[in-house]
């Protein structure tokens, strides 16, 4: 399975920042012309409202971690909405364990 494979899996369709409107965009928290990878990590499913958010308003994308510096080394934890960050099989099992069928 692709990196961007793996964030639609995790995303369970649905943007991973406002987590109501579908993921339709594939974001790069390090952007690739600074040296951001294709990994799980680095990549972020958003829907076009907030990946256009993102990029229309970088400082506050920076300040809440939906982009990250060029000079930081690649995300190794999945971001959360509420700027935390946790281990991404976590989030995925967090994710799938309201929408898995009992």
């Amino acid at each position: 399975m692709t990196p961007r494979e793996e964030v639609i899996d995790r995303c369970v369709g649905l943007c991973e920042w406002c987590g109501w409107r579908p993921a339709s965009e594939v974001h790069h928290r390090k952007r690739r012309s600074q040296g951001g990878l294709d990994t799980a990590a680095n990549l972020i499913a958003l829907c076009f409202v907030c990946h256009g958010d993102a990029h229309a308003n970088p400082q506050w994308a920076f300040e809440v971690g939906l982009m990250v510096s060029g000079h930081s080394p690649d995300p190794e934890s999945h971001l959360t909405r509420d700027g935390s960050s946790v281990e991404l099989a976590d989030y995925r099992e967090r994710c799938y364990a309201d929408v898995k069928p009992n």
